[in-house]
């Protein structure tokens, strides 16, 4: 949370924040309360909104994969490749965004 609050305070504090949008990705049901509220609580103090996205984790059917595939999807890597391709897709295909960081 204090990573996420740093990283918020110091994005939101730019001359020209209020000119973008702001989405915080959230992969962890274990942590999306308290990151939602360090999100909702930074972004109240600068009056500046931030969205949470949620992601949900890759389901994979067995009959669509081999068994080294399905095997590198628990690794952390294959996680973090899941998480930015949902948050990109829905920044991209559903938003319209030209650009996303």
């Amino acid at each position: 949370e204090d990573y996420l609050r740093s990283c918020l305070e110091s994005l939101l504090t730019q001359s020209d924040a209020a000119l973008f949008h702001f989405y915080v990705s959230l992969d962890s049901k274990e942590a999306e309360e308290g990151m939602s509220k360090v999100a909702h609580d930074v972004a109240s103090a600068r009056g500046i909104p931030v969205d949470i996205w949620s992601v949900a984790p890759r389901t994979a059917d067995d009959g669509d994969y081999n068994k080294d595939q399905l095997a590198w999807f628990e690794y952390n890597a294959a996680k973090i490749a899941h998480h930015y391709w949902v948050a990109l897709e829905r920044a991209f295909m559903e938003h319209g965004f030209e650009y996303a960081i």
